[in-house]
């Protein structure tokens, strides 16, 4: 029995496309959980520091994205798309070195850049 692929999935753009996406869902969805846990397990953070890191996450969309909406129509969207990954990826690395430093300041941009991205 051969397996005959029909319209999308012929097209080897879409599947890269759909891969990436994929990967990069999965990613955030690791991410929601992941962050929140940090930062009450390894940085002991405090219910209103909790708080302030749930809010910076809701306040770059509304700063940032709306704004940033009218830029995003203007450019092609395979580089943009990529390099927001590339972006993300690299705000979140560096969540594994909040431990050592002496404050959550640094945590709390890390969240709000990544609500943005």
């Amino acid at each position: 029995m051969r397996w005959h692929l029909t319209g999308l999935w012929r097209s080897s753009d879409f599947v890269k496309f759909w891969l990436g996406q994929t990967v990069s869902r999965f990613g955030s969805g690791i991410t929601g959980i992941a962050l929140p846990l940090t930062g009450v397990l390894l940085l002991a953070a405090t219910p209103s520091q909790m708080g302030i890191l749930s809010a910076l996450d809701g306040a770059a969309v509304l700063a940032i994205g709306l704004f940033v909406g009218v830029w995003v129509d203007r450019v092609r969207r395979r580089p943009l798309l990529i390099a927001t990954d590339l972006g993300r990826a690299f705000i979140l690395s560096t969540v594994s070195l909040a431990p050592y430093r002496t404050t959550l300041r640094g945590g709390s941009a890390d969240r709000y850049v990544h609500g943005d991205i």
